[in-house]
């Protein structure tokens, strides 16, 4: 039986402020770690504006577009090796442009991974988007 791919894996939202978002979704794979990479890439080459800060989250939520509609996220439900790869690259890039990249994980699991390869030492991880703001303002 062949697995269903969600169309939307990886969204970009509109920047707010220091912050450039994006919003993971379903499964980031071998198939999906590219679309992952792309986004990053995109925001990273000064696109979108000077880099000061990515947040990439992976809880469920609703999320506001450019366009005004909203995106439904289900969360990010599995997580790959590839996937991994792909937002240590792009944490590698933003901090050589002197910015960084925060992680909302709210999954147990999810956040596990990330323990097990001693990954929560090399980024923020916060739980919640209040978490994330209270986590940077202190700091």
């Amino acid at each position: 039986m062949s697995r269903q791919k969600q169309c939307y894996s990886v969204i970009c939202l509109p920047k707010q402020g220091y912050y450039h978002e994006i919003v993971l979704n379903g499964d980031i794979d071998i198939y999906m770690a590219p679309r992952l990479k792309a986004a990053m890439d995109a925001i990273l080459s000064g696109n979108f504006g000077p880099v000061d800060r990515i947040i990439i989250h992976t809880e469920p939520g609703d999320f506001l577009l450019e366009d005004g509609r909203v995106f439904h996220s289900n969360g990010l439900k599995y997580l790959d090796s590839t996937g991994i790869d792909a937002i240590l690259g792009g944490l590698k890039r933003a901090r050589k442009l002197e910015g960084d990249i925060y992680l909302i994980i709210s999954d147990p699991r999810i956040r596990r991974i990330f323990e097990i390869g001693s990954l929560d030492r090399v980024f923020k991880i916060y739980s919640s988007r209040e978490e994330l703001e209270n986590g940077i303002t202190q700091s």
